[in-house]
């Protein structure tokens, strides 16, 4: 036989219905809301964790380079004037060391985009081996020095008997500590 459902069973039927779906999209949405917030934790333990990791590997390059930072200091000419000076006593020293005559015959400071440099041009006379090697001792000094110009020319020496004399022409550039100003 056959019941007949009533009215109020049915209504009964589908409360019951509507609030088991009620319950699965709640609970969905709440299990929903707590994967964002896990995946929200996980990001952000995983992000600290790189960041001590980074720090501890910046702390560790820090320590390995504090050696190279006192040589990088020497590897451009200081902005003071203390600087130039060094520098040119630096290539006097280099000349009277080598045996030859060493001077500078002019130097000029030129702005670049990021940095400054001058630009040195000096004159080596001596014999050819010690103007040769003067002119490598330069270019190994422990500055960046970017060689522009060479030229070398025979000195007629009547009457010296000091053998073959040679002349080196040199114009050369060194970089300088300190950016340029804003015009």
């Amino acid at each position: 036989m056959h019941k007949r459902f009533t009215r109020s069973t049915l209504l009964a039927i589908s409360f019951i219905l509507l609030l088991l779906i009620s319950v699965y999209v709640g609970l969905f949405l709440y299990i929903k809301h707590m994967q964002t917030l896990t995946a929200d934790l996980n990001e952000k333990v995983e992000f600290e964790e790189q960041s001590r990791s980074q720090e501890t590997a910046l702390k560790l390059l820090a320590k390995n380079i504090k050696p190279d930072l006192a040589t990088l200091s020497t590897f451009v000419v200081s902005s003071e004037n203390e600087g130039d000076i060094t520098f040119i006593k630096s290539l006097e020293t280099l000349g009277a060391q080598q045996s030859v005559a060493l001077r500078i015959v002019s130097a000029a400071e030129i702005d670049q985009d990021i940095f400054k440099t001058v630009t040195f041009q000096v004159t080596i006379e001596g014999g050819w081996l010690q103007v040769l090697r003067t002119i490598d001792l330069i270019e190994s000094l422990p500055y960046k020095i970017s060689q522009k110009q060479l030229t070398m020319n025979l000195i007629d020496n009547p009457g010296k008997k000091m053998g073959r004399q040679w002349r080196a022409a040199l114009v050369f550039t060194v970089v300088k500590e300190g950016k340029t100003e804003a015009k």
